[in-house]
C-alpha cells in the first residue's frame, strides 16, 4: 500500500472506531475499499496491514457475518478472496432504520409513563426518519439504475 492509500485506511479505521467497531474491522474494510481489484486474499490482507493471520481471520468471519463482505473463490487458485458484499451500503442504513424502530419504542414507552413535549417531539423525529428512509433507498436504486 502507498502512503497515501494508508491514510485512507487509518481515516476508515477511525471512523469505524468512532462507531464503536473493532479496529480490525475498519482496517479489513479500508483496504478493501482502496484495493485496485476490490478483492484481496487473507495473506494479502495481512501483509498489507501489518496485523496478525489471527486478526485477518478473525475480522474476515465477523465482517461476513455481519454481510459487509463476503468470501470468494478465486478460479484456479487455492486461496480465496474477500470482496465486499454488494449492496452492503443499503444494508448498513437498513440497520439504522431498524435502531430508529429501538427509539420510537422507548418514546412510547416513557409517553406511558410521563408524557412531555421532549418524548413526543424524540418520537416524531425518528417516525418521521423511518418513514422517509424507503423513499430515500428507492430514489438511491434509481440513480443506481437498479429495480
Amino acid at each position: 500500500m502507498t502512503p497515501p492509500q494508508d491514510q485512507f485506511i487509518q481515516h476508515v479505521t477511525r471512523v469505524f472506531e468512532a462507531q464503536g467497531a473493532q479496529r480490525i474491522l475498519g482496517l479489513l474494510l479500508g483496504a478493501l475499499l482502496i484495493h485496485p481489484k476490490g478483492q484481496m486474499n487473507a495473506q494479502e490482507l495481512q501483509d498489507s496491514l501489518h496485523v496478525s493471520r489471527a486478526a485477518i481471520s478473525q475480522g474476515c468471519t465477523t465482517l461476513t457475518q455481519m454481510g459487509f463482505i463476503e468470501k470468494v473463490r478465486v478460479k484456479g487458485d487455492r486461496k480465496s478472496d474477500y470482496r465486499l458484499r454488494e449492496g452492503v451500503w443499503e444494508k448498513v442504513a437498513m440497520q439504522g432504520v431498524q435502531k430508529l424502530q429501538m427509539f420510537i419504542e422507548v418514546a412510547d414507552f416513557g409517553l406511558q409513563l410521563a408524557p412531555n413535549d421532549r418524548l413526543s417531539d424524540m418520537k416524531a423525529f425518528f417516525e418521521f426518519w423511518q418513514e422517509a428512509y424507503p423513499r430515500i433507498l428507492q430514489e438511491w436504486q434509481s440513480r443506481k439504475g437498479q429495480p
